[in-house]
């Protein structure tokens, strides 16, 4: 028998359920800024060691609980 046309189980792809699991539970924000407000930006999420999504995140919820 050909190894090549054995019929095999359908085995658990870790990979294709993280992308769909991010594609539907998730939803992605994208902009352009200019480099000077990157560095910024960037500067002080390294500095106090926090993510940029966490950032945007709490800065966007507060700006919201405030107006």
């Amino acid at each position: 028998m050909d190894k090549k046309y054995i019929e095999r189980e359908q085995t658990f792809d870790r990979n294709e359920y993280n992308k769909n699991y991010n594609k539907k539970m998730y939803k992605q924000l994208k902009f352009d800024v200019k480099p000077d407000f990157y560095e910024l930006f960037n500067n002080y999420c390294t500095d106090n060691n926090i993510s940029k999504a966490e950032l945007l995140r709490c800065a966007i919820t507060e700006y919201i609980d405030r107006h």
